[in-house]
């Protein structure tokens, strides 16, 4: 079971966006949502995920968009 999801939002050069939690979805237990506060100031960022199960095993993600 997932217990937390991270989210990093970067330029292709490694620049911060922002990062943060996502939140499990109130209509869905296995859905988490993460919401984007700021504008990337590039037309392609970086984006990676971690997620943490209860045993505290960690898996990332990273997606170029």
């Amino acid at each position: 079971m997932v217990k937390t999801v991270g989210v990093l939002i970067a330029t292709e050069d490694g620049s911060l966006v922002e990062k943060g939690s996502a939140v499990r979805s109130s209509t869905n237990i296995n859905q988490w949502v993460y919401t984007a506060t700021a504008n990337a100031p590039a037309s392609s960022v970086k984006i990676v995920v971690d997620v943490a199960d209860l045993a505290g095993q960690v898996t990332e993600q990273t997606e170029h968009r």
